[in-house]
This record gives structure tokens, sequence and C-alpha cells, in this order.
């Protein structure tokens, strides 16, 4: 009899462990790059006005008219370098630079390829946003440079070294 309850105790307390907990939303612990983001996408939706792009591959140069619709295109895709992610959860420090008015988040983790967000401040007013990626491994090096601005501009800056072959260089601006 003591072995059947001491039997049905263990499987009842093996069932509840196994049983999901609740995963509580992982709050916007660090800068929101997806409410910056959202926020400059519902400007360029008021303004509906056209950018200049400008592009350098290596050592070619282009320059051309874009729509408001390809700037949010553009910005949308930035989206997934957005430190809030429930994976990166606690792996990012944080610092404050009261001088020049600026707030890092460091990652801690080597895995994570968002190395450090940056976030200028005039005031309360945000001036820039800068993101540093990089990834690494034996057969290429990535570096990634994102500047995200309120005015709806961006600059990024890519350099990628494949093992055996030349580093390509990709330089992106866009100018209102």
């Amino acid at each position: 009899m003591i072995k059947k309850v001491i039997l049905g105790i263990v499987l009842l307390l093996s069932t509840s462990a196994c049983q999901q907990a609740n995963v509580e939303s992982n709050a916007k612990a660090y800068f929101s790059l997806k409410g910056f983001i959202d926020n400059q996408l519902k400007h360029i939706q008021l303004s509906g006005k056209s950018f200049l792009k400008v592009v350098k591959v290596n050592d070619h140069f282009e320059i051309k008219k874009i729509k408001s619709v390809d700037l949010s295109e553009d910005l949308t895709n930035f989206l997934g370098y957005d430190i809030n992610k429930k994976a990166w959860k606690n792996s990012f420090a944080k610092d404050s630079d009261a001088v020049n008015q600026t707030v890092n988040y460091t990652a801690q983790e080597d895995y994570i390829p968002v190395k450090k967000c940056s976030v200028n401040y005039d005031g309360k007013s945000i001036i820039k946003v800068r993101l540093f990626i990089r990834v690494e491994n034996n057969l290429f090096s990535s570096v990634k440079i994102i500047d995200l601005f309120p005015s709806n501009t961006y600059s990024y800056y890519h350099t990628q070294q494949v093992k055996g072959m030349k580093k390509q260089v990709l330089f992106i601006k866009t100018i209102r």
C-alpha cells in the first residue's frame, strides 16, 4: 500500500514537472530597434517623399532616386538585428556615457552577431542608432556597421572576406 502511494506521488510529481511553465515574454529590456524603425516607417508613409540612394560596391558607384516604399523595405530588413530577441535575453551589458549622451548595449556572448548597439541622444531625442555586427568562422569574416537616423535615412557598411577570395566592400547611404 505504501509503495503504491509513493509510486502515485512520484508519478504526480513527474507529470507536473513535465508540464510547460508559462514563459514570461521578454519585456523590452534593451533599446527597441523595432519601436524605432516602426516610428520611422510611420514618418515615411506620411511624407511620401523620394530619397537618393548611393550604392558603392568595391570601386563601382551608383546613385538612384528611390521611393519611400523602397526605403521602408530597406529599414524593415534591419529588424533582424533587434537585440530584444528572446534567445538573447540577459545577453547584453548596458552602459551610459552622460557626456556624449550615448547608451551602449554590448553583447556578452560570442555567438550573438550583434556585438554592439549604440544609441546617441540630443537631450531626449534620438539622433543616431548604430549597430555593429560581426560574424567570423573558418571560411569567412563579415562586418556590418549600420547607422540609422531619425530623418528616415541610414548608412550601411559591409565588408566580407571569404578565404581565398578578394575582400568585398558594400556601402549604401540614403539621403533625404
